[in-house]
């Protein structure tokens, strides 16, 4: 285990700790009780020393009379010694009486007696020894064998020690089999879900309470989808100024002539060309003496090989919907912009940028000739299972809260419900003066 004890390891750490703990106790027991069986050991050991000291004390090798060796016998065979020694010598008395060619018979039966009772004797001592020595050899061995078994105690801690190593073992590979199911799952879930060929498209453009629509929007077609992508745009023609919508519908309708005809190209190449098209389809159209006398914005997003590319050109916003997250991609080109730059450089100050009257004019659009700012991601973004793309005109945001945008996407399940709580939402506001509201919803 290199990691340190994770949550996961948490059950183990405890239960190596319970089996220290209680290997730690039976230990003890199993010592204690070792002890008290040493002692007992050397006591009985003890009692054996003394009871073979007096053996020997009887034991002990003595020396007769008549210079034969004896070894040592009981009291009673020393008392039985005594008494043939004093019989001994009243024969020698009585045999001095008697003439010197007496019986030597009697010598003989004396001398023979004797020595009878001296043989006995060896024999009964001989015996006692070999008794005393068999029954040492018996209880050597006894003791011999109750050492070399195994404590009660000693048994219970091994006993402990392989229940635990097992259930130590079966955890062990749970652990693992647990990670390595993890691990699957993780890598499961990092694989991104697979995403509609041909997204889902919902639609959103009303009037508003506008004399006019001055919106205009286009979808590619949905069948060419597989080869070229899906390009989406919306443009919002400038309602102050002259032939607005004409601006908006010329831009719409020159982005997706170019998209079609330029279908090979690369993203930002792409793009950068529709961009380029419209805008000089815009000029052509105005001539010189039109210009920044009407106009349009203009925001598109193309889906094609799993990847979402985009620009802006003007107010029109673009929003991803992700994981319940509601992401502006786009910034407005208005005045209030370049009124906070101004202020971070010391000229005024930030308040005023969001106080001005002219803050929401625009600073960059179709039909003022050369545009100012244009806004376009470095790379495409990778598109995700079930993420929405929202292009829509102010006429939508202006309207609705972030909250209340955020209200219409989540509470939908597809492109084209987004579009109707989009609708029913800004008509529920019931704004006297509200302005074209158009969107586009690309779901994948």
């Amino acid at each position: 285990m290199a990691k340190k004890f994770s949550e996961k390891h948490v059950l183990l750490k405890r239960l190596l700790l319970l089996l220290m703990a209680l290997t730690l106790i039976v230990g003890t027991l199993s010592i204690g009780v070792s002890a008290d069986e040493t002692e007992e050991n050397t006591t009985d050991a003890a009692v054996v020393e003394e009871t073979d000291g007096i053996v020997s004390e009887d034991d002990t090798t003595k020396v007769t009379d008549d210079g034969s060796i004896s070894e040592g016998t009981t009291s009673e065979d020393s008392t039985s010694e005594e008494e043939n020694t004093e019989n001994t010598e009243s024969d020698s008395t009585t045999n001095e009486d008697n003439t010197e060619n007496g019986d030597n018979s009697s010598d003989n039966d004396i001398n023979g007696g004797s020595k009878f009772d001296i043989d006995d004797n060896s024999d009964n001592n001989s015996d006692n020894n070999n008794s005393d020595t068999s029954s040492g050899t018996t209880g050597g061995d006894s003791n011999a064998e109750e050492k070399s078994g195994l404590s009660v105690a000693t048994i219970i801690l091994i006993v402990i020690c392989a229940v635990f190593a097992v259930v130590i073992v079966v955890l062990i590979v749970c652990i693992a089999l647990r990670n390595d199911k993890d691990k699957k799952a993780k890598a499961k879930s990092k694989e991104p879900e697979s995403y509609l060929a041909v997204p889902r498209i919902g639609k959103l453009h009303d009037q508003g309470k506008r004399n006019a629509q001055q919106d205009s929007f286009t979808v590619s077609p949905p069948d060419a989808a597989s080869g070229m992508g899906v390009l989406a745009v919306v443009a919002d023609g400038m309602g102050g100024l002259e032939d607005g919508d004409k601006v908006s519908q010329k831009v719409v309708e020159t982005a997706l002539n170019t998209f079609v005809a330029n279908a090979g190209e690369k993203f930002e190449p792409l793009m950068w060309k529709i961009v380029l098209e419209s805008n000089k389809a815009v000029n052509k159209m105005l001539g010189p003496s039109k210009l920044y006398k009407s106009g349009s914005t203009m925001v598109a997003g193309l889906i094609r090989q799993g990847k979402f590319m985009w620009f802006s050109v003007g107010d029109s916003r673009i929003y991803l919907w992700r994981d319940g997250s509601l992401i502006q991609l786009n910034r407005e080109h208005i005045y209030r912009h370049d009124l906070e730059i101004k202020a971070v450089n010391g000229n005024g100050t930030i308040e005023d940028a969001f106080k001005a009257k002219e803050a929401s004019g625009l600073t960059s659009f179709f039909g003022m000739g050369d545009l100012k700012y244009v806004d376009m991601p470095a790379t495409p973004l990778d598109i995700h299972a079930k993420d929405k793309y929202i292009l829509m005109s102010d006429g939508v945001y202006n309207a609705l809260t972030s909250e209340e945008l955020i209200a219409c996407i989540s509470g939908a399940k597809t492109a084209e419900e987004v579009a109707d709580e989009l609708g029913k939402a800004v008509a529920a506001k019931a704004y006297s003066n509200q302005d074209n509201y158009t969107a586009v919803v690309l779901e994948v």
